[in-house]
């Protein structure tokens, strides 16, 4: 722009390097520009402004062809609506397109939205049909093909989940969430599949031991992606601990309380880890911790429960145990520990009262068989103990048997 305000300058190369072709385009784009713009109370900016000036414009180029430089004199009042002009018929398209690419986008996520609120609201079923939808409305978005392979992890669809938790995994690869999905899936697979089985069982070429590394590997990529991803540490420290990575899981663990306090099960896993090391205070000490913590545990309850029956603390342990049923009496081992407790404290009948609910929800428990006729015979009722002490023979035998047979497949692979 010239130092004089009232004039605007257009640098146009000499004659015969502009093409008619091309100043038609640039006329063209000028007068679609400005016929977008309009004020808000509907009276012409810089549409009506081009309309008129483009045939005087055109014919002082024709005039003054071969001149470097075209001058045309314009009133500031003009000039200062062309500013504006272009301005907002830029701020126009701008909205324009983002409501255009917002529409879009809402269309696209609306399957999407449902099945994540169905999915909160537990109503897995229409959640699956919704995440379904969205997979097929949008093949390439990972958020659709993560969530809906963690709805079908919920109905053990396991296969059909790992294809999709793959996908988004693919499409996302620096995601630490996609990578905790798949690994904790997994994971789940493995516990649900094969309870039994242990990792020492296996060879290191076997199917089951490649899908534990990769596993592992997952989880280890999420945390490394997403430091402050608590669940999946606490998984990691699950798992180095399951294979007697002791060291690596307290790291987890303890990185755990570092980022927060009171995360949920951090204490309990850590007692764990100090009872495979012999460490029985520390143990009870993180125990009371998590109880203080989450008082609605009831796993660690169980477990600071049997703690203190060891110690000799029965009424104690007591207390914790009637906590754990009042918060879920279909546990058969809170049953179980409760007739322990009673029978330290010398009261038989509501010993064997509490060993007989275990029984009568996992008839299958050798343990529950043995101490009921520990408990009968003290009683001086030696016709049930020996009925009890029959079962728990069985039983045992029985289960000997299953365990040899397992270890024997698993060497045959």
């Amino acid at each position: 722009m010239n130092s004089d305000a009232n004039t605007l300058r257009l640098n146009l190369p000499p004659e015969g390097i502009v093409k008619e072709s091309e100043r038609q385009v640039f006329w063209q784009t000028v007068t679609q520009v400005g016929a977008c713009s309009e004020r808000a109370d509907g009276s012409p900016a810089l549409g009506a402004f081009t309309a008129g000036l483009r045939p005087r414009l055109q014919s002082d180029v024709s005039t003054l062809r071969g001149a470097p430089t075209v001058r045309i004199r314009v009133s500031r009042l003009r000039l200062a609506r062309l500013r504006s002009g272009l301005k907002r018929s830029f701020s126009i398209l701008a909205v324009s397109l983002l409501l255009c690419l917002r529409g879009l986008q809402a269309a696209q996520s609306a399957s999407l939205t449902e099945a994540q609120e169905r999915f909160k609201k537990k109503e897995t079923l229409l959640a699956m049909l919704a995440a379904q939808k969205a997979v097929e409305e949008d093949q390439n978005n990972p958020a659709c093909h993560h969530l809906y392979g963690l709805i079908l992890v919920e109905l053990k669809q396991f296969s059909q989940a790992e294809a999709h938790l793959r996908k988004a995994l693919s499409q996302d690869p620096m995601n630490g969430e996609y990578h905790y999905a798949l690994g904790a899936m997994l994971l789940q697979e493995q516990l649900e599949t094969s309870p039994g089985a242990t990792p020492s069982a296996m060879t290191s070429q076997s199917p089951k031991s490649r899908r534990e590394k990769e596993t592992l590997e997952l989880l280890e990529r999420a945390v490394q992606l997403d430091p402050n991803h608590l669940k999946a540490r606490l998984h990691l420290g699950r798992t180095y601990h399951g294979r007697n990575m002791s060291r690596l899981a307290f790291l987890q663990f303890k990185e755990i309380q570092k980022r927060d306090p009171k995360y949920p099960l951090a204490h309990y896993h850590l007692s764990a880890i100090h009872l495979s090391e012999g460490e029985l205070d520390a143990a009870v000490k993180e125990l009371h911790t998590e109880v203080a913590l989450h008082p609605e545990s009831a796993s660690a309850r169980l477990e600071l429960a049997d703690l203190l029956l060891h110690t000799g603390l029965p009424k104690q342990a007591l207390e914790h145990l009637l906590a754990s049923e009042r918060a879920d009496s279909t546990v058969p081992d809170v049953h179980f520990a409760l007739g322990k407790a009673y029978r330290d404290l010398g009261d038989l009948d509501k010993a064997i009262e509490a060993v007989r609910k275990c029984v009568a929800l996992s008839p299958q428990l050798p343990a529950a068989h043995h101490l009921l006729a520990e408990l009968y015979e003290k009683k001086g009722d030696s016709k049930s103990a020996r009925d009890e002490m029959g079962l728990f023979e069985r039983l045992r035998t029985s289960i000997a048997a299953e365990l040899a047979e397992a270890y024997r497949a698993l060497d045959d692979k």
